[in-house]
């Protein structure tokens, strides 16, 4: 008699998609199940520590925030390091050409960023990546940040600590730094702190970047800005391009993926085998690494219930938006919508993450 041949689980990502391995390996039999992490880097990007990481040396971040996957595969996970290139019902092709079969499938390809964090694949280009932008920020006295969400305002703070001589000016189309899902009075004080911070601001402006090497551009509202960098963090483009070939109509417009409350994908083929987690699901929220811990619970529940026989049980219900930016590593603004909101400054936002950027939990999440 012939062995049962074992279920293979296959996700693709190694953010997000590495924590929720980590997740499944506490709750499937090895015996039954194989799991497969396909990930174009040998590591998992922590992208909460990239800002500062792309800025400068100090911390030797790319030693602890780019994280290996050994407290995966030394419990029997699979890793397959390479981009996948198509997806099709039950096969993952890769741009090697090697295909990867799957019966059980979760996307967690996260999102393409402009600027510092948009990191190339493999080990030594992503060293480089980072090498030529310390390089860059050392070199740079003024510094112009188009975009004043959570990414472009870190990365402006960090750059104005780390080089406090520098000219640093965040535009944003905004009267506030952030968007309005969150209130006023958090944004209100944010801002303020940035500039105490000596950040520039253009608030209820917007830019273009202009060509690499031009030194000038000139704002919506016709201000004129000089700088030897322009960074674009407008926000990320979800990486789901490759969905296209399993079911083109899975997709929105802006390229995010439909999910039913189960985090299934919603296949035409009536197949219930496919999730999505992370940055590039449509789902009215934001997008940040807090609410994919809350998507891998939903997805682990799901997938063991299917594995049991059962129908997945578990509903993802949103998240609430609670927020801490940074502002260089000893200061930052939280925000947690309990009770009438409440707005936390400094010294608690320092130990929530400014200090340490969370790296010590990315690594738990992952099984380091």
């Amino acid at each position: 008699m012939f062995p049962m041949a074992k279920t293979k689980i296959v996700v693709i990502g190694g953010g997000s998609g590495a924590s929720l391995v980590h997740n499944l390996l506490s709750s499937i039999d090895a015996s039954k199940h194989t799991l497969t992490l396909i990930s174009p880097h040998p590591y998992s990007v922590f992208m909460v520590a990239t800002a500062r990481m792309t800025v400068t040396s100090e911390g030797s971040l790319e030693d602890s925030a780019l994280l290996p996957y050994d407290g995966l595969t030394k419990r029997g996970v699979k890793f397959v390091q390479g981009r996948v290139s198509r997806v099709f019902d039950g096969v993952v092709n890769l741009e090697s050409g090697d295909n990867v079969k799957y019966d059980y499938l979760v996307v967690a390809t996260g999102s393409s960023w402009e600027g510092p964090i948009n990191f190339p694949d493999g080990d030594v280009r992503v060293k480089e990546h980072i090498s030529r932008w310390r390089e860059k920020f050392a070199s740079a006295s003024r510094v112009v940040v188009i975009g004043g969400g959570s990414v472009g305002t870190e990365l402006a703070s960090e750059v104005k600590h780390h080089y406090p001589n520098s000219s640093v000016t965040i535009v944003h189309a905004s009267n506030f730094l952030l968007n309005d899902t969150y209130p006023a009075r958090f944004r209100k004080s944010l801002t303020a702190r940035v500039q105490k911070h000596g950040v520039k601001l253009v608030l209820g402006d917007r830019l273009t970047a202009p060509a690499e090497g031009e030194r000038r551009a000139t704002t919506t509202n016709g201000l004129t800005l000089e700088a030897d960098l322009f960074i674009t963090c407008r926000g990320g483009h979800p990486n789901t391009s490759i969905l296209k070939t399993l079911d083109p109509s899975i997709l929105t417009p802006s390229g995010h993926v439909k999910v039913l409350p189960t985090l299934q994908i919603p296949l035409n083929n009536g197949k219930t085998n496919v999730y999505a987690m992370g940055d590039i699901i449509d789902w009215k929220e934001q997008h940040m690494f807090t609410k994919a811990k809350a998507h891998k619970v939903v997805i682990t529940k799901n997938i063991v219930a299917q594995l049991n026989g059962s129908n997945p049980p578990a509903k993802y219900k949103g998240y609430m938006e609670a927020i801490a930016v940074t502002i260089g590593p000893n200061a930052g603004r939280s925000y947690m919508p309990v009770l009438f909101g409440i707005v936390l400054g400094d010294w608690v936002t320092k130990s929530l993450k400014s200090a340490g950027l969370l790296v010590a939990q990315g690594r738990q999440w992952i099984g380091l």
